[in-house]
């Protein structure tokens, strides 16, 4: 199911659940070319969708991302005070998106109850509201102490390491098929920054979840999951 060839059905559902006023990619085409175009490049975007499956590589020019800094204070003295805003490629997006709704079907037979958000089906105000019962539960008083952790993960998909992912899906018993599909999405990218309308010269990523990619947030559960055994 998971990296089985996507038809044209499943493709176009790709293409039009997308926002069509979203930003566009590097090469300048929107979500709204793609819907508006589609009767026209409808088998070209098929047989291109369907080669990545076939374990043909995203072109460069598919995974070059660029990155607008928006100013979130007046002040500005650290790269703390820019909100980044990924402006990802459509095609990549797409292909994200068909494997993101393939996962999604899976998660919520992988993932333990205690995790809520992003799987199917769940509500992360149950874990809220099993936050604060537990809370008002250990401040009575007992004959033993207790004691609450609270962790925060700054900058959580910027430190995903890959390597880490792909032995973590090897364990939960992904097989390598679907794991070169995933590299081929979130590996490898580059990126260049805008700011003030001037672009920086291009970098490529060495390791993170890309912020804005469709799959990311079901890849992150899969990593946090296995942290939480």
């Amino acid at each position: 199911m998971l990296c089985g060839l996507p038809t044209r059905e499943e493709i176009k559902n790709a293409v039009f659940d997308m926002c069509p006023n979203s930003a566009a990619g590097m090469d300048g085409f929107s979500a709204l070319f793609y819907q508006f175009c589609w009767d026209i490049i409808a088998q070209d975007v098929t047989e291109a969708v369907q080669d990545v499956y076939c374990g043909t590589p995203l072109f460069k020019s598919f995974k070059v991302t660029s990155v607008a800094l928006i100013p979130k204070v007046t002040n500005l003295s650290t790269w703390a005070n820019f909100g980044p805003i990924n402006l990802c490629n459509v095609l990549n997006k797409m292909c994200s998106k068909i494997m993101n709704e393939r996962l999604a079907k899976i998660l919520s037979d992988i993932i333990t109850q205690s995790q809520s958000t992003f799987v199917g089906e769940r509500l992360i105000s149950d874990n809220i509201l099993f936050a604060q019962e537990l809370i008002h539960t250990l401040g009575a008083k007992r004959r033993y102490d207790n004691v609450v952790y609270k962790l925060d993960m700054v900058k959580a998909y910027d430190r995903v390491q890959w390597q880490f992912l792909h032995d973590v899906m090897r364990k939960m018993g992904f097989n390598e098929r679907w794991i070169q599909l995933v590299r081929n999405c979130i590996e490898q990218c580059w990126f260049n920054i805008l700011l003030n309308g001037d672009k920086a010269s291009f970098f490529q990523s060495s390791r993170d979840l890309q912020q804005g990619g469709p799959i990311s947030p079901s890849l992150f559960i899969i990593l946090t999951e296995f942290l939480s055994r």
